[in-house]
């Protein structure tokens, strides 16, 4: 919970900075040719609209726990899947051994 107006007026200038570095690294990464690079604007752009959200529900999202809600949960994954060629859960697998031969 957010009682300092200050505090406030602060939360409101990050996300703003944040939205702008966010805008910078899309148009430079564009240029790049990677998608998966590409595809960290994204996550980028995903975080600073929970941000966002986060401080509409009152909560600091700079010191406190993000509240992370299914619809952007979902469209987190194919960004996530563009970066590292697998989605979330499966990273977190052991990697399989080859059968012995």
């Amino acid at each position: 919970m957010i009682s300092d107006p200050n505090r406030l007026v602060d939360l409101q200038n990050m996300l703003k900075r944040m939205g702008g570095v966010s805008a910078v690294f899309r148009v430079r990464s564009e240029t790049i040719g990677h998608h998966g690079f590409l595809a960290f604007s994204e996550m980028m752009d995903a975080y600073i609209e929970l941000c966002r959200r986060n401080l509409a529900a009152n909560n600091d999202f700079a010191t406190g726990p993000l509240v992370i809600d299914d619809q952007l949960r979902t469209e987190l994954v194919p960004a996530f899947a563009k970066i590292f060629g697998q989605e979330p859960l499966q990273l977190l697998k052991p990697p399989t051994k080859p059968d012995a031969q």
